[in-house]
């Protein structure tokens, strides 16, 4: 009975240590999902306005510009060494070669603070080729690390 007991209290307490972990790791997927999210609602636009299938606003382009700068700002805080729970399109190649991971998103935050810093300009056709650069940075991450 006592090794019932101690093999109980044993499993009692690594779920306990492990089950905040695991919530831990979910809370950050739906995190970063969230982020993901909010940039692809501010890219939509300013992909219309560089395709021109709709006019280009340079207040709505400064407005999507400006957001995706900032909201890239936190995407580092949304990737943990541990990170591989279901539900995410993140390939575990993130972190087996999480050097180039880190630069390919370090380029996408420097393409968006351009991007904010040019579409302040109005100007439509440096808005429109910088976005083009921006866009890249997101396509080489997407080719390698997300399903």
């Amino acid at each position: 009975m006592r090794v019932i007991s101690k093999f109980l209290l044993s499993a009692v307490t690594a779920l306990a240590v492990t089950g905040p972990a695991v919530a831990d790791v979910e809370k950050t997927i739906e995190h970063r999902q969230s982020l993901y999210q909010v940039i692809a609602w501010n890219f939509g636009p300013l992909r219309g306005m560089a395709q021109g299938k709709i006019d280009f606003d340079a207040d709505e382009a400064e407005l999507r510009a400006t957001r995706i700068a900032q909201i890239s700002l936190m995407l580092d805080e949304v990737y943990t060494d541990s990170d591989t729970a279901s539900g995410s399109d993140a390939k575990d190649e993130i972190w087996e070669n999480w050097d180039d991971f880190e630069m390919k998103l370090a380029n996408f935050k420097t393409e968006a603070a351009t991007l904010a810093t040019v579409a302040a300009t109005g100007d439509a056709d440096a808005t429109k080729a910088q976005f083009g650069k921006m866009a890249g940075t997101c396509k080489a991450c997407h080719d390698d690390y997300k399903d």
